[in-house]
């Protein structure tokens, strides 16, 4: 396997392990859920940027599927990008713990098609490519 996400190698060496939100009765928490459930947090992904003082083209691979507008980015802001960009989060209806695979993969999907938006989109940056 490619990825290693949270308790991947635990489940995998046959450890005993939990997954999901607990209820209410599993620990005594008030505040839990009344019934637990098996789902788990997503998974994020971070990027950033360095400017190198020339424009710097971008262009996608050609199995490259998604596409963002700025419709996308209502709710999330992208600034510079040179500090770090960290939203891009895969959760349901995947499983963390036997899906990494799967998740590597959505994650640098949207993460090439930020990229994209960034770099050739109508996004603030389109205009400025290094």
């Amino acid at each position: 396997r490619s990825s290693d996400l949270d308790g991947r190698l635990g489940a995998e060496a046959g450890n005993y392990w939990t997954q999901g939100r607990e209820s209410k009765a599993q620990y005594g928490e008030s505040l839990a859920m009344d019934v637990a459930d098996t789902l788990t947090e997503g998974t994020s992904l971070a990027f950033h940027a360095k400017d190198m003082g020339k424009p710097m083209p971008f262009t996608p691979p050609p199995s490259f599927k998604r596409r963002f507008t700025s419709d996308d980015f209502k709710f999330r802001h992208i600034g510079a990008v040179d500090y770090g960009y960290w939203w891009i989060e895969v959760s349901y209806p995947y499983d963390t713990v036997s899906d990494g695979d799967e998740i590597m993969h959505e994650l640098l999907e949207a993460l090439i098609g930020v990229w994209d938006y960034i770099k050739n989109g109508d996004g603030k940056f389109a205009a400025d490519p290094t």
